[in-house]
């Protein structure tokens, strides 16, 4: 390269450098661009168009060119800023953690940077597990509202708002916005939830006209920028009867008056129905809320409660309007699919898809822009997509349109004609974010469809910064340039610092979860949501009845008052559960795993009861129940679900007996080695279905099961009709693993059982363990339960005493009546002597060390098995050392996978993240389904098993929550 281009792009940069002062960000990108024409070598200039294309809220680009920047200097400490600011914005703050910690480990003693990574840390804590935009919202926040209740103060100095909108109202109402007051309450409930009604009963798609003597005006974004959304009536006059206006999207966030703009907007929307039209944009939705600003504003001036009816009202919102069949308007762009129509908008059920997503119609109608190249290219943005002229021309002919208008970016002039005049862009937020030299725009239209275009110039406003709300100061600082901002001349060196506002938290382990969001306790179509609301009460109600029963038989005082305590406070967990309230943080037992629950529910956002992760949510019930009895004195080692287990264990009699008497016959063959290859794979496969469907009897799901009903889940019978039921099968790679192992006659064979239901699950289990030795498919077996009772039938050490002493003495066991007196015939002689022979063979294995018992306190955390390398180190590299650890039942499964809603074709080795390949460790899940995660699926089995479902009305995966489908899933991580 020439010293001279080098020179010429060093002179290009400082133009760029110099629009870039003057807020000209296309023009510095410009200058940029032709400086790395000249010479691509210099980092700098890559990571300078970065800033600017942030500025432009071209993420996507952004994070190329700072990407590009690092890749010429690995050390450019400005790029790994750059990038991780411009991840931020679009919500992934995985990989802006990458590039903070990057900084902070190339200066570990820049205190800032270490603010700037603990402030994304908190960020990824409180959204990661509420993004789930895909999933239906909880119930209306408005059912807990009694707005007519609500009292206005005597001291209210504003105008009095009735049953009905009234402009006298209006006018009142925006002149206290311009003096920095606010409405009541009372009223800003009033009005949301009148609009929320309005817009709902509209079309996903308005389809209006201009008639003789009227006018409409079309607006593009305001950002919560009310000064000059009045400036705009000021200049084109206020809704009326005779003047009507359509607004499309990006009303809030950014600009800190967005309750303003959107009460009033919403108040002319009562006012006069058919004179206002609301789009919708990508802002008016949850994610971009609660980062943007609009969330903390509505908290600051109003209350929590505010944030959620407006958010009600924003998924109620049309997606586009159509105006004289010639002008599609809608907030982002067009489509991937060529083939989209107006009637495919027309159809689209916005209430059955509350947010946008990541993908679909919804999303690309929000999020979409266009380019000039022909064809479609990846997003700007790093979200959507981009579509060319070639793309605006075919759905304009082929809908019938002479244009589509649509808003969603800045443009310097307010308005953008482009595509040969088919693609019109509108911004109506001048001087953006007070950091951009824009003007802004309108639309005017007249009875005969022609557009004219008004430009008009920002308006002064109080001194109340944009994004002064946000509860994030990585994203304010994207918007904001005022004192406390470092000098201009900083910007371009290659190491700036910015200050953050919070105080540093200790990182967590949420950030090892995967981006695939969890099944929520709020989503009407998860088994979670049924669990919340019918299962888990009927739990509790069995909890605090064993225990009422237990006390009602306690003589000493000082326990029996201790045990009354431990009741109330059962049935205070209950109300709590039936009634939405917070999770609350547990009360220290002791034990350290409290800190960590605690401390995950604060980041959660404290949720409720009914709209959290199931997951989570119901690993905390349980540890809650579990400190109870931990914080007592007499109640210590109680547990209110040993009854239940061992009830349902004697009531599995005929399948004890059935399998007692095949497992003898089948443990002495093993022993005398005259099983062949083949033989022994059918005998591996035979006792891993046995161990599979033991799961039936899971208590916690089956919590009104009869002794006839037990009976019908068990047995040979009851396995050989769900045979085809199983979906997926690995039993022969893990076999193979086995036997290969048993024919190099590797002096260590362990096979590892994570343990999931005592009672009969935890019999077959043994059985399954006993052939694995007796056959030298293992020479030891582990088996690890958990510490406290869990999930209700989960197995803790003090269930194998249980089970052992029932089958070394079966005759006493089952023929002791039951708890309703009822006595079962007793058994054979052969029927004892093959009980007695599995108690025999399993004492003998237990004493000579190749049966262990080893819990974890790991098992009972409130997370996946994606973060145990992280916070339990121990487990990982113990688990290392078998040869196989066989996961069992279907909450290991969903701790396996996150309970994440994968794709049901997602590979499980791609599901269960660091514990897949390469983890060393060689995982088999047997699962029959009981919620609505599975993934390893065929494509095309999920929507053949849902067709028998379509009747139900919940539209969710109801296949996978009976227990009649399972799947057997193997990884080998240790290749």
């Amino acid at each position: 390269m020439a010293s001279q281009d080098v020179e010429a792009a060093t002179a290009l940069k400082v133009q760029g450098n110099k629009a870039f002062t003057q807020h000209e960000w296309p023009t510095a990108v410009s200058f940029y661009t032709q400086a790395i024409e000249k010479y691509d070598k210099e980092p700098s200039f890559f990571s300078n168009r970065a800033q600017c294309h942030i500025k432009l809220e071209a993420y996507g680009f952004a994070v190329a060119d700072a990407t590009k920047a690092l890749d010429l200097d690995p050390n450019y400490i400005k790029a790994y800023w750059r990038r991780a600011l411009a991840n931020s914005a679009i919500l992934n703050y995985r990989e802006a953690m990458k590039d903070f910690k990057a900084v902070v480990k190339r200066e570990p003693g820049n205190r800032d940077a270490k603010l700037k990574l603990a402030e994304c840390e908190k960020l990824v804590r409180r959204l990661e597990f509420e993004k789930a935009i895909e999933v239906a919202d909880p119930p209306s926040a408005f059912e807990s509202l009694d707005i007519d209740a609500m009292a206005v103060d005597d001291g209210y100095d504003g105008v009095k708002l009735g049953s009905e909108m009234t402009q006298e109202f209006i006018d009142d109402m925006i002149e206290r916005f311009k003096d920095g007051k606010k409405i009541h309450r009372k009223y800003a409930f009033q009005i949301v939830k009148a609009v929320k009604d309005i817009v709902y009963a509209e079309p996903t798609m308005v389809e209006i006209g201009v008639d003789e003597g009227k006018r409409l005006t079309v607006c593009g974004d305001t950002h919560g920028q009310f000064f000059d959304l009045l400036e705009i009536f000021r200049l084109n006059g206020f809704p009326s009867d005779t003047h009507a206006y359509l607004f499309n999207g990006d009303f809030v966030d950014r600009g800190s008056w967005s309750t303003e703009i959107a009460l009033l907007l919403y108040a002319y929307k009562w006012l006069r129905p058919n004179g206002i039209f609301l789009n919708r944009g990508n802002h008016e939705t949850d994610d971009m809320n609660k980062v943007y600003g609009f969330e903390g504003e509505c908290r600051a001036k109003y209350n929590e409660t505010m944030f959620k009816v407006f958010s009600e009202s924003f998924s109620a919102l049309p997606l586009a309007t159509l105006i004289g069949s010639k002008y599609l308007v809608l907030h982002g762009g067009l489509f991937s699919n060529d083939k989209t129509t107006l009637d495919d908008i027309r159809k689209l059920n916005r209430h059955n898809q509350k947010q946008p997503g990541q993908q679909g119609l919804m999303m690309e109608m929000l999020w979409t822009d266009p380019q000039t190249e022909p064809g479609r290219g990846p997003s700007k943005r790093g979200v959507g997509l981009q579509f060319g002229p070639d793309v605006t021309k075919r759905f304009c002919e082929n809908n019938g349109l002479e244009a589509i208008i649509r808003s969603h970016e800045v443009r310097m002039n307010g308005y953008e004609v482009e595509h040969d005049g088919r693609c019109i862009t509108v911004f109506s937020a001048p001087k953006y974010c007070d950091t951009t030299e824009n003007k802004g725009a309108f639309i005017k239209i007249g009875p005969e469809l022609k557009l004219e275009y008004q430009v008009f110039d920002a308006v002064p406003h109080p001194d109340i910064k944009p994004m002064a709300y946000a509860q994030s100061s990585l994203m304010s600082m994207m918007f904001y340039r005022g004192p406390e901002r470092l000098p201009l001349t900083d910007l371009f060196c290659s190491s700036s610092h910015y200050t953050l506002s919070h105080t540093p938290i200790e990182p967590v382990k949420m950030e090892f979860d995967p981006k695939t969001p969890p099944f929520l306790t709020s989503d009407p179509k998860s088994f979670g949501y049924k669990s919340v609301n019918d299962r888990w009460p009927v739990i509790l109600t069995g909890a605090i009845d064993d225990l009422h029963r237990t006390v009602a038989d306690v003589t000493d005082e000082e326990k029996r008052k201790e045990g009354k305590t431990i009741i109330e406070e059962l049935a205070k967990l209950k109300y709590e559960l039936q009634h939405d309230r917070q999770l609350t943080p547990l009360e220290d037992d002791g034990e350290p795993d409290i800190e960590e629950y605690n401390e995950e529910i604060e980041q959660r956002g404290n949720p409720k009861w009914h709209n959290v992760s199931w997951l989570f949510s119901e690993c905390y019930l349980y540890r809650r129940m579990a400190t109870l009895f931990a914080r007592s004195t007499h109640w210590k080692s109680y547990d209110v679900f040993a009854r239940q287990k061992m009830s349902t264990f004697k009531s599995s009699r005929p399948a004890v007996l059935e399998l007692a008497a095949r497992y003898k016959e089948l443990a002495n063959e093993a022993k005398e080695g005259k099983n062949t290859e083949e033989s022994d794979r059918l005998l591996f496969s035979e006792m891993c279905e046995i161990c599979l469907w033991g799961n039936a009897t899971d208590l916690s799901l089956l919590t009104n099961l009869t002794y006839e009903d037990i009976q019908k889940l068990q047995g040979s019978q009851a396995r050989k009709a769900a045979e085809d039921n199983i979906l997926v099968n690995d039993l022969n790679a893990a076999f193979d693993v086995l036997r290969q192992a048993r024919e190099e006659n590797k002096p260590e064979r362990r096979v590892d059982i994570v343990l999931d239901n005592a009672g009969f699950e935890l019999f077959v289990d043994l059985v399954l363990a006993g052939y694995l030795l007796s056959a030298g498919l293992a020479t030891s077996v582990v088996l690890r339960p958990k510490l406290i009772p869990w999930f209700v039938s989960d197995v803790i050490p003090r269930d194998f005493a249980d089970l052992i002493q029932a089958i070394a003495n079966p005759q006493g066991f089952y023929t002791a009546p039951d708890e309703s007196g009822n006595k079962q015939p007793p058994l054979s002689d052969k029927e004892v002597d093959e009980v007695k022979f599995l108690f025999d063979q399993w004492s003998h294995f237990h004493a000579e060390g190749k049966l262990i018992i080893r819990p974890h306190p790991f098992w009972t955390a409130g997370g996946s098995y994606w973060r145990m390398p992280h916070v339990a180190p121990d487990l990982f590299e113990d688990l290392k050392e078998a040869e196989l650890v066989l996961f069992k039942g279907d909450l290991n499964y969903r701790k396996l996978v996150n309970d994440a809603d994968w794709d049901p074709t997602t590979p499980f080795t791609t599901a269960i993240g660091p514990l897949g390949p390469h983890s060393g460790i060689r995982v088999m899940s047997f699962r029959t389904c009981k919620a609505d995660c599975v993934v390893g699926l065929p494509a095309g089995k999920d929507e053949e098993l849902s067709k028998a479902y379509e009747g139900s009305g919940t539209g969710g995966r109801e296949w996978a929550w009976s227990g009649k489908w399972a799947v057997i899933s193997f990884c080998d991580g240790k290749v």
